[in-house]
Order: structure tokens, then sequence, then C-alpha cells
């Protein structure tokens, strides 16, 4: 892999109030190599984000999987905090701004009080902060909020920094933790029938007369009969 050529710069000229300086103990500096480990082929993106999209919710434990697989795609970490409304806001576009490359970048989204160690690996000083990985090595794209047009702008010089380098991959959409499973057939129409207000649950399927039980002339049922005996 060749070596990057150069460091995407920080847009300049934005207003100073759009950033919103992180707590003392968030800030700090620590060595990235550490998860910058040789990028392992295979790796795909993780299951922690809405459906259908490309961002997912990350946290220290999941860098160095991220640094190697950005072997394959760029992976952009957008550091923000709830304190700042205008970061939150800024990560949902930029959410939005990927999801149109089709897998071609993944967005890490970083709660910067919840995953300090991460705000301190990129040296973030305020939110948003906003850096790429290629091939794990980081490229800082935004220190603070920028209009939607020039951050989509930046996406594909990354892109095109990231072709240069033989970064050509692409991931699949990824899943919420919590999208529930869909419920067996027989499951999913007791459910329905509770919902309906009908307590008796679904009926059991027959394809026609259930047979007489012999001896009786009772038609006997297609349920499993339940004997109990009293102590």
């Amino acid at each position: 892999m060749n070596e990057f050529q150069h460091q995407q710069p920080r847009p300049a000229g934005t207003a100073p109030q759009q950033q919103a300086p992180l707590p003392a103990s968030v800030r700090g500096a620590v060595d990235l190599g550490a998860a910058t480990a040789p990028p392992a082929a295979g790796q795909g993106a993780g299951q922690d984000a809405a459906p259908g999209g490309y961002r997912r919710e990350v946290t220290a434990a999941e860098v160095q999987e991220l640094a190697q697989l950005s072997a394959q795609v760029p992976v952009v970490f957008a550091l923000w905090a709830r304190f700042s409304e205008q970061s939150v806001a800024f990560t949902d576009t930029l959410a939005e701004l990927v999801d149109r490359h089709r897998g071609r970048i993944l967005l890490a989204s970083v709660d910067a009080e919840a995953a300090p160690e991460i705000a301190q690996m990129f040296q973030a000083q305020s939110v948003p902060t906003v850096v790429a990985l290629l091939g794990g090595r980081p490229v800082p794209l935004f220190n603070t909020t920028v209009p939607a047009e020039q951050a989509a702008q930046y996406l594909d010089e990354l892109l095109a920094l990231a072709e240069q380098n033989g970064i050509t991959g692409t991931v699949e959409p990824v899943r919420a933790d919590d999208e529930p499973a869909p419920l067996p057939p027989l499951h999913q129409e007791a459910v329905d029938a509770l919902e309906a207000g009908d307590l008796e649950g679904p009926r059991p399927p027959t394809a026609g007369p259930s047979p007489r039980t012999p001896g009786t002339g009772r038609r006997s049922s297609p349920w499993p009969r339940c004997t109990c005996s009293s102590a």
C-alpha cells in the first residue's frame, strides 16, 4: 500500500460558536498505534446502527476492528456529545451523506463523553470532530460543523484518496441490535389474535371434520390432551 500523500486540511473560516469544547476529563492524547493493527481481510461492518444505513455506534473496544476494516473502506469517525445539539445534528447530516455512497464509506459515530478514549486517540478538543481512517492511518477532516455541500465534497475527496491507495471495497448496511426477529407464523398468529382481543387465540388448522373418537361418538380434538391429577 502506498503512503498517503497528504492529510486533509481542516476547513477554515467557520464560525467559532459552532464548536463545543470537550470537558477536561475527555481531552488528552493517546497513541493511536495500539488501534492500528495490520489490516485483516474479510472484516465486515458491525450490527449496531439503524437498519439499511452505514452508521455504526462504536465504543473504544471496537476501534482496532474498525482500523482493520479501514483497509477495505474509509471509516469516518464522527465525535459528538449530547451537550452539543449542533454536533448531534451534524453527525446525523454526515450519516445521510455517507448513506449516499452505498457502503463505500462507513460512519463510526462516537459519543465522546461515553467513549473518552476515542476522543483522546484523535486528540479531539471539541465536538464535532471528524477524522477518517484509511488503512489504519488517521486523516483529519473537520473540527467544527460545515455546510452539507462542503462535507459532501470532503467525502468525495476522501474516496478519491482511498482509491489512490487501493482502498476500494464496500461494506453491508448495519442493523440495530434491538431489531426484533420475525416471529414464527403460529406465534405471530397468536400475537395478532391477542392484539385483536381474541382471548381464545388462533384455532387449530384442520383439513375437514375431525375424526370421531371410537366408542364415544364425539369428535377428537386436534389439540394435545392434558391429564391432571390432584395430590
